[in-house]
């Protein structure tokens, strides 16, 4: 499964950010390989609609569930309204992320 989770570093080890729009990076993540992809994220420094920005581009490039501390209630609609399923994000870096996906340890957002 393809994941994505918001980040503040480009590789495995980054550190998770605590915002989804607002993210340096977008870590799109092979749950199974850990195979990724890493997308600076353009929403970044938008003044407004960062959130619904940032869920264009990973519903742009084949994300199938979300990971995030939180998401903005437009960002959150459009998600479920693709029919994503989203996670609460617990871990300090990527990796550990996607370990707690793969333990099954994250609760539904």
């Amino acid at each position: 499964m393809r994941i994505v989770i918001p980040a503040e570093g480009a590789d495995l080890d980054a550190p998770t950010s605590p915002v989804f729009g607002r993210c340096r990076t977008l870590m799109f993540v092979d749950a199974d390989t850990f195979a990724f992809e890493a997308l600076d994220n353009p929403a970044r420094d938008e003044v407004g609609g960062a959130g619904v920005l940032a869920v264009e581009l990973v519903l742009q490039h084949g994300a199938e569930a979300v990971i995030a501390r939180r998401l903005g209630p437009n960002a959150f609609r459009m998600i479920k309204s693709a029919g994503l399923p989203t996670y609460v994000l617990e871990g300090a870096t990527v990796r550990e992320v996607v370990r707690a996906f793969q333990a099954r340890r994250l609760r539904k957002l």
